[in-house]
Formats: C-alpha cells, structure tokens, sequence
C-alpha cells in the first residue's frame, strides 16, 4: 500500500474512532439513566454497584484502543489532532457555555448529557487530552526515500 494512502486510512480510522467513542459514551449514559429510573429494591442498588464500574471500564478501554491506535499508526495529520481538541473542549466547556450565553431553548436539552458525571463528559477530557498530547509530543513528517541500485 503507497504511503500516503496509508496515512489517510489512519486519519480516518482515527476520526472514526473519535465519532465511535463518542457515540459509545452516549449509549452509556442513556443505559445509566435508564438503570437508575428502574432501581426499586436494594438488589437492584447492588447490582448497579457493580455495572456501573463495568460501563467505565468498558469506556476506558475503548479511550485505551484510541490511544494505542494513534500511537501505533503509521502517522496521521495535523488536523486530526486538532479535530479532537477541538471536539474534546467543545464537549468539556459545552455546559459551562450553555450556563453563560443566550442560546436557544432547544439547546438545554444537551445539559442532560453534558453533566459533569456523565460518560459523554469524560470521554471529551479523554479526546481533548489525546489532541492535546499529540500536538505537543508531535512529529514532523519524513520524506521517506528509498535508495535502490539497478
């Protein structure tokens, strides 16, 4: 495979893996919810004492997965990283703006899912702190020469 097509498929396994994060953290969170509106006896109390921590581990592996890819891959673009810092602070400062700025109603809804305890809120520190990382630690492209006699 030439090397620029790979890189590209790094870049866009990469932001698919952001996307697929994300979208597990919501997943998380509504199955959370949905727990706790049911939890009637002290059986079931117990048994979210154990479930929750699985669902953040759960999350935790999948933030793992991101990272291991990022760092394994051939190498990926400037933009990628800046799209999860971007997408990171968006999702970790969300609630803080929804608070301050006059948005529209229709918006308060989000604040739900962008509490502070939420799956959604720390999967955003997991990809801000990846952007983050990954600027700071980056590499600059080689050029990647081959010297072949015929």
């Amino acid at each position: 495979m030439h090397i620029q097509t790979s890189r590209r498929m790094n870049d866009l396994l990469l932001v698919s893996g952001l996307i697929g994060l994300l979208i597990l953290s919501i997943i998380l969170d509504f199955i959370r919810r949905a727990m706790i509106d049911q939890v009637e006896s002290f059986g079931d109390q117990q048994r979210m004492l154990f479930i929750l921590p699985l669902m953040q581990l759960l999350l935790m592996l999948a933030v793992l997965g991101l990272i291991w890819v990022a760092l394994s891959s051939a190498g990926y673009n400037r933009w990628v990283t800046i799209i999860y810092l971007v997408v990171g602070l968006l999702i970790l400062y969300a609630l803080g703006l929804l608070s301050a700025l006059p948005f529209p109603d229709a918006l308060y809804v989000l604040t739900l899912n962008l509490s502070l305890d939420s799956y959604l809120f720390q999967a955003g520190g997991a990809a801000a702190a990846l952007g983050l990382l990954s600027l700071l630690f980056w590499k600059e492209e080689k050029a990647i020469t081959t010297d072949v006699e015929i």
